[in-house]
């Protein structure tokens, strides 16, 4: 789900992620609960925390991104 969101939030999808919505995320059972959920799965594949693994650099937890 993370990859989805990721994938519509860029530019040139941002209408279909738009259309998700309107159509209240088709009647998909638990489809809005994983997409809500996902927040961090997209902060985590888009790399926001700035590149290559290593002591100094590593995501946050999702505790600590929430918290944020």
């Amino acid at each position: 789900m993370g990859r989805l969101r990721y994938y519509l939030s860029l530019t040139e999808n941002a209408q279909e992620s738009k259309m998700l919505k309107a159509q209240n995320y088709f009647g998909l059972p638990k489809f809005k609960a994983w997409w809500d959920a996902a927040d961090y799965d997209e902060y985590y594949i888009d790399g926001e925390w700035n590149g290559p693994w290593g002591r100094d650099n590593e995501p946050l937890t999702e505790q600590e991104w929430r918290k944020k």
